[in-house]
């Protein structure tokens, strides 16, 4: 933190690896939250891989947002 912040901020994750049969999977999920003189803002953030083995068949998808400060802003992305 700068010199000055009087901010608080805090957040939490959570991840998960492991196996189902032939899938592999592996995800997390995240959520952040900070206060600034009565100022609030939220952000939140996902994914979840998957790869089937043996042929190495794979996806990913991602999301995340914040709201609070500058509005509200969501992304998804699903890459193939």
């Amino acid at each position: 933190m700068s010199g000055g912040d009087q901010s608080d901020d805090y957040d939490v994750a959570r991840s998960y690896g492991g196996d189902i049969t032939d899938l592999k999977l592996d995800g997390a999920i995240g959520y952040g939250w900070n206060a600034n003189n009565g100022d609030f803002a939220e952000s939140w953030m996902e994914s979840v891989s998957a790869v089937h083995t043996p042929p190495g068949i794979n996806g990913k998808i991602a999301a995340g947002g914040a709201d609070g400060r500058g509005g509200k802003v969501g992304r998804l992305r699903a890459p193939i």
